[in-house]
C-alpha cells in the first residue's frame, strides 16, 4: 500500500518532468534527440525500483515460507494486514497440538496415607480404564490407552464389568467397577476438582492426602488433571 501511494504521485511527477525536460529542451536548444536521450535517462533514474520492488519480494517470501510449513495466505495484503493484529485465535487441534491425549503422570494414594498403587487391594489405574472405556470424552481415551496401550488393539477381555454408568456434566464419569480380587462392586468416580467435597463433591481426602494432591496440582500446572475416588476414598 505503500508504494502504491508513492507511485500514484511519483510516476505522473516524472513523465511530466521527463515530458518538459524533452519539449523545452528541445524546442529551444533544437537538439531533440539529445533531450529524448537526456529524457530516458531521466525515466530510468527516477524510477522507485527499491520501492516498488523491495516491497512484493518480502512479502512473497513471506507467503513462501509459511507455505513451507503448512500455513496458506491469500496474499500479501493479508501480510501487510499482521502489523495491526493484536490478538489472535487458533483452532488449536491438530495445529496447535496432535488432537489427542495422553496421560503424563500419576499419582497414587490410599486411606493410609501410601502413595503406591501396590498399597490397594485393587490396580486403581485399571479400575480408571475399565469406567472410562464406556464414557467417549476425549481424556477418557489417555487413561484406557495408558492402561492397555492402542484403543484399537484392545482386548475388551480385559476390562472390568461395569454397570449403572453416570456422565457428570462438567464434573466426569461414575459407575460401579466389579473388583475380581475382592469379589465385589465398588463404586468409582473420575473427574475434575469438583469432585471434592471442598469444590461440592463427596469425596473428602483427608488433610495428607489434600497436600499431595495440592503439591501435585502445582506440579502439573497448565496441564488437566483428572482425580479417581472408589467408594468416595481418593485413590489417584
Amino acid at each position: 500500500k505503500l508504494a502504491d501511494a508513492f507511485a500514484a504521485y511519483w510516476t505522473p511527477l516524472v513523465i511530466v518532468m521527463t515530458a518538459t525536460l524533452v519539449l523545452v529542451g528541445g524546442g529551444v536548444s533544437g537538439m531533440w534527440m539529445d533531450f529524448v536521450h537526456r529524457g530516458l535517462v531521466l525515466l530510468v533514474l527516477a524510477c522507485p525500483c527499491a520501492i516498488v520492488i523491495a516491497t512484493p519480494i518480502p512479502a512473497i517470501c513471506t507467503i513462501v515460507t509459511a507455505a513451507k510449513h503448512g500455513v496458506l495466505v491469500r496474499g500479501s495484503s493479508v501480510v501487510e494486514s499482521l502489523s495491526y493484529v493484536d490478538q489472535i485465535a487458533v483452532d488449536k487441534t491438530g495445529t496447535l497440538t496432535k488432537g489427542f491425549f495422553k496421560l503424563n503422570q500419576s499419582l497414587f494414594l490410599t486411606a493410609n496415607g501410601g502413595i503406591n498403587s501396590t498399597d490397594s487391594d485393587f490396580e486403581p489405574l485399571l479400575l480408571a480404564a475399565s469406567l472410562e472405556s464406556k464414557s467417549t470424552h476425549p481424556l477418557a481415551s489417555a487413561v484406557v490407552s495408558a492402561q492397555f496401550g492402542c484403543i484399537a488393539e484392545m482386548d475388551e477381555g480385559l476390562l472390568l464389568p461395569i454397570k449403572n454408568v453416570l456422565v457428570i456434566d462438567g464434573v466426569g464419569v461414575s459407575g460401579w467397577v466389579f473388583v475380581e480380587s475382592l469379589d465385589d462392586w465398588k463404586f468409582v468416580i473420575i473427574g475434575n476438582e469438583r469432585i471434592l467435597k471442598a469444590n461440592g463433591g463427596k469425596v473428602r481426602p483427608t488433610k495428607a492426602q489434600m497436600d499431595q494432591i495440592n503439591a501435585f496440582l502445582e506440579k502439573c500446572s497448565g496441564q488437566t488433571v483428572l482425580m479417581m475416588a472408589v467408594e468416595d476414598e481418593i485413590e489417584m
